[in-house]
């Protein structure tokens, strides 16, 4: 899968990753400041944005393949949402390329289980799906309430979230259907010991989607990780708090080698 991918700067690559319903686009004033030091790429993942939709439903193994192609050595990798989950699998599926992870509004199991309590209630997931089939903008605009609920920015941040998706085609129905499904059953917690590059972990602490709890088990995990939690910051920090999440991660950059 060929995959539309705006690029800016020049540097080690850092390639950014967006989450479910929305496009590269979110990054463009994180990748302009970005862009004095690295070589910023912001793909539009499958069906997303300029990216032609795939052809049949797919997965994280998929999603992860698609992206494969960005990455060279010493590459940097910020995923957001889904986008972590496309991340962890993508420095599982080629480490030698993974310089450092970056991951944010990220968790290894979005949805809630028998000894995890850190997700979305499974019910409110299905509920997302029956939505989606019935009417996918309306589910489309539910989502992003709930990446601006509980953050201080509040409706400023939604409508900010509004403008940013409305620069872009609507994100086709059968890879958002595949995206929510790989939110429904993926399950990367078995594997998080495998990923050995430095990791940062940054997380509002009022996300309404990923709860902190799941950052926190992230970084209690990997072998080498920090976390940086944001007061009274929801699912999109690095919007809400832009000048103290690019500081974190420029920091991070400067020291993970």
């Amino acid at each position: 899968m060929n995959l539309h991918c705006s690029t800016m700067g020049k540097g080690r690559p850092l390639i950014l990753i967006h989450g479910w319903g929305m496009h590269g686009g979110v990054w463009n004033d994180c990748a302009g400041a970005l862009a004095r030091r690295f070589r910023v790429l912001c793909p539009d993942l499958p069906g997303h944005g300029h990216s032609p939709a795939p052809p049949a439903p797919i997965g994280l193994t998929d999603l992860a393949g698609a992206c494969l192609p960005l990455l060279e050595e010493e590459s940097l990798i910020l995923g957001w949402s889904l986008g972590g989950l496309v991340a962890l699998a993508l420095a599982r599926q080629a480490p030698e390329r993974v310089a450092g992870l970056v991951l944010t509004g990220a968790t290894p199991r979005f949805a809630a289980g028998e000894g995890w309590p850190h997700g979305m209630a499974p019910r409110m997931l299905e509920a997302f799906r029956t939505r989606l089939a019935e009417d996918t903008p309306r589910t489309l605009q539910r989502f992003l309430a709930l990446q601006a609920q509980g953050d201080s920015a509040g409706r400023g941040l939604l409508r900010r979230l509004q403008a940013i998706a409305a620069q872009a085609p609507a994100p086709d129905t059968t890879a958002l259907a595949s995206g929510l499904a790989i939110l429904e059953n993926s399950d990367l917690r078995p594997t998080l010991a495998e990923i050995s590059c430095p990791v940062l972990v940054i997380h509002g602490e009022t996300d309404a989607l990923v709860p902190v709890a799941a950052a926190v088990h992230l970084a209690t995990t990997f072998p080498r990780a920090r976390l940086h939690r944001f007061a009274r910051a929801g699912h999109v920090p690095f919007l809400s708090r832009a000048g103290e999440f690019l500081r974190c991660l420029m920091e991070f950059a400067a020291h993970e080698r």
